[in-house]
């Protein structure tokens, strides 16, 4: 399934079984262009101009097996969970891991994220609180990997308060 949509204007139409697509009869614009399918993410294609007989042509929209990441965020010192912490995922991919892309979520109130749209290669995770700083030590980030479809559960990301010093 891929889709096209604009600020005010969304459509969505079946590939053809060899994965072209082509949408008729679009108001003039700037489009957003993605697919979406069960179990795979895709790479958007923004600002797909359609302008007066000039036709976009030759949209290539990537899509990829997708992977999930599962951790949880905790006070460094009372083991607490943290809700509302925010988790970034920076991610390398692709052959040569040369495509780069970031994906952002938010903890639940048990201190939990999840990440379903990942691509499978290296991942850095890094959490961020207010009221807390990430420590010195390397625990408020986690450098990992994932193969397509893989799901991971194991991700433990903590954050401390640090310290004062009065004069």
């Amino acid at each position: 399934e891929t889709l096209v949509k604009s600020t005010t204007y969304t459509r969505e139409i079946m590939t053809e079984p060899n994965g072209n697509f082509r949408f008729e009869r679009l108001p003039y614009g700037l489009y957003r262009v993605y697919a979406r399918s069960e179990g795979m993410g895709t790479e958007p294609r923004d600002k797909v101009q359609t302008a007066r007989d000039r036709p976009a042509r030759n949209v290539v929209v990537g899509v990829y097996v997708t992977a999930t990441a599962i951790g949880r965020v905790i006070d460094g010192e009372s083991e607490e969970p943290i809700s509302g912490a925010k988790i970034t995922v920076q991610s390398s991919y692709g052959p040569g891991q040369v495509r780069r892309r970031r994906f952002e979520s938010v903890t639940n109130d048990s201190g939990e994220f999840a990440f379903d749209q990942l691509p499978g290669g290296f991942h850095i995770a890094q959490a961020s609180a207010k009221g807390y700083i990430q420590p010195p030590s390397a625990s408020a980030a986690q450098t990992f990997s994932l193969q397509p479809a893989e799901r991971r559960t194991d991700l433990l990301l903590r954050l401390t308060h640090g310290g004062t010093v009065e004069g």
